[in-house]
């Protein structure tokens, strides 16, 4: 709700196009960093638990595919180093979409009404 207040205050200021491109760029920094973050999670888990693809000839279970029925139970270091990574991607997201893209949605509906 701060943001959202800070926002209609900055609009005048800096006006709506910067705040929507700044907004954007919290938006995609912060994907982008959480998407990071998995995809250095699974990599890490698929080289601890040995299922890195080319299991050749007996992996799985009786035959039935490659695929592994129960998930590797290890903390791999990426968990323990930034853990905290998902949930400040998540916060600072947030944010980022109070600051433009949130009233700009409500904002393109008062100028172009549906009737």
């Amino acid at each position: 709700m701060a943001t959202n207040l800070a926002a209609v205050a900055l609009v005048e200021r800096v006006g709506r196009r910067f705040l929507l491109a700044v907004s954007a760029a919290i938006m995609a920094i912060t994907l982008f960093s959480l998407g990071a973050f998995f995809y250095f999670k699974e990599a890490e888990e698929a080289a601890a638990c040995g299922g890195g693809g080319g299991g050749g000839r007996g992996s799985g279970s009786g035959g039935h595919g490659g695929n592994q029925t129960l998930p590797c139970a290890v903390e791999t270091q990426v968990v323990q180093n930034y853990g905290w990574l998902p949930l400040l991607s998540l916060i600072v997201y947030m944010l980022g979409f109070s600051i433009g893209e949130d009233w700009a949605s409500s904002d393109i509906n008062r100028q172009f009404p549906k009737s």
